[in-house]
């Protein structure tokens, strides 16, 4: 899998192409980094479909920032069963991840970012999978 280096521009180019060619949020998100996950388009979208508008539409967990976890697991979780130090380093990860995102969008969950303006969701949307995407690139190019 190739980490070393990722594309920015790439990677936010297919999100956003992504995204408004009808891909949800988590997929678009996923897509933007399928090329170093060593996934086609078809095997990311698959991947991700579940985790749209905060996991199946329930408000819950950003489906953009659900998306950037599975490639992160896919990028760096490299721990073996049982490996405690492993698996809390991978952790804080995702918690740095999850941070960036609320400090980008107010929150991680789906039902209070929409909340801003429901009627304007897509928006809101654009910008969590545009955040997420450049969340993780920075968590790469940290560690």
């Amino acid at each position: 899998m190739v980490t070393d280096k990722l594309d920015r521009e790439g990677c936010l180019k297919r999100a956003q192409l992504a995204f408004s060619s009808g891909y949800h949020c988590a997929q678009s998100a996923l897509l933007a980094f399928a090329p170093a996950c060593g996934l086609e388009q078809e095997q990311a979208a698959k991947l991700a479909a579940s985790f749209g508008g905060g996991v199946g539409g329930m408000g819950e967990l950003c489906g953009a920032l659900n998306g950037i976890c599975i490639a992160l697991g896919l990028l760096k979780g490299d721990f073996a069963p049982g490996d405690l130090e492993g698996k809390e380093a991978h952790y804080a990860r995702v918690q740095r991840l999850a941070e960036r995102f609320k400090e980008a969008n107010g929150s991680v969950y789906c039902r209070d970012i929409k909340r801003e303006d429901p009627v304007e969701k897509k928006k809101y949307c654009t910008r969590c999978v545009t955040s997420a995407v450049e969340a993780l690139l920075e968590e790469l190019e940290e560690k």
